[in-house]
């Protein structure tokens, strides 16, 4: 018999408290609040096991995001859309603002995630998500552009409202 499923549990709990960590100490200090000894401490483990979690700094920032883009995603999916299209991309983009706004720091990190040279799947989840809405609009008739252009603007001036 194996502990192995044990292991596994403790190591996604870990995973799961570090990255909670990071992202507290993020929010209130910036990417330069996240030093190995600061998240080591909040997180109640070593040093040595941030490394073998997410290799280096870059590695556990791609994980924070990736953390909170996908809470975020899973938060856009579960909500049911409104019947009318446009209202339904305003009510998501008031959502994306306030999401930005609320994680400055987290919003860049995983803005840098979308570069679709290096798009995470978190991310190509949320811009499916955002195609489907401007879908929506030009099933009724209301989309003066190509859907792909229409996503790409709106992504991008998303971003830029956050950024701004």
């Amino acid at each position: 018999m194996t502990d192995e499923p044990d292991h596994d549990l403790e190591a996604q709990n870990v995973r799961a408290r570090v990255l909670d960590a990071a992202v507290k100490l993020i929010g209130g200090g910036g990417v330069a609040a996240l030093t190995t000894r600061a998240v080591a401490s909040a997180a109640s483990v070593q040093a040595p096991a941030l490394y073998r979690l997410f290799g280096e700094k870059r590695g556990l920032l791609n994980a924070v995001a990736e953390h909170a883009l996908d809470a975020f995603v899973a938060q856009k999916a579960a909500v049911e859309p409104h019947p009318d299209p446009v209202q339904d991309l305003s009510d998501a983009w008031d959502s994306y603002v306030a999401f930005g706004l609320a994680s400055p720091a987290v919003f860049a990190i995983i803005n840098e995630l979308a570069m679709p040279a290096s798009a995470s799947p978190a991310a190509l989840a949320g811009i499916a998500i955002l195609r489907e809405r401007v879908l929506r609009i030009a099933r009724a008739g209301r989309l003066a552009m190509p859907v792909e252009r229409a996503v790409a603007l709106i992504h991008a001036a998303g971003v830029g409202t956050v950024a701004t």
